[in-house]
């Protein structure tokens, strides 16, 4: 039984060195992210978990699509949110549709900034409203820089 065990573990070293990144990147995200305060720990901890590839070229080349994607998303919704004013459900849906339908061609050219719409969606229908869009989508951009350069995706709200 133990020399079977062996000879899967064998058989499956990649898929294991995989799994323990994972696992790794997981948990050292939540430890971070508890240890600094995030109010909301479980984005970075989804964050480490989805850019963790099976190498870490693969990683890096992850975290950085999220991130341009993210700044392309927050600038695209910003222009939406200021561009398309949107008081009622209807004119929302519309503004909406101005915010994602260029951003999902873009992700359909380049599969890695799938990121781009969520965060123009976020941007505009998030609580701040047209008043405070552009610092909501700062806000959103500075915590993505903070998953890029500290593998975590949300601070504390101020």
């Amino acid at each position: 039984m133990i020399g079977e065990a062996g000879e899967w573990i064998a058989r499956h070293r990649a898929e294991l060195g995989l799994s323990l990144r994972i696992t790794v990147a997981g948990l050292l995200t939540f430890a971070v992210g508890y240890l600094i305060g995030l109010s909301q720990v479980y984005w970075a901890v989804l964050t480490a978990i989805i850019v963790t590839q099976a190498s870490v070229g693969g990683s890096l080349k992850a975290t950085t699509d999220r991130l341009i994607g993210t700044i392309v998303g927050a600038a695209w919704g910003v222009a939406a949110t200021v561009a398309v004013p949107h008081p009622d459900a209807l004119s929302t849906a519309g503004a909406l549709a101005v915010a994602i339908v260029p951003l999902a061609g873009l992700v359909a050219l380049r599969p890695g900034y799938r990121v781009a719409p969520v965060t123009a969606a976020i941007v505009l229908l998030g609580p701040a409203g047209a008043s405070g869009v552009v610092e909501a989508a700062l806000d959103r951009v500075t915590c993505e820089d903070d998953a890029f350069q500290h593998g975590v995706d949300e601070r504390r709200p101020r």
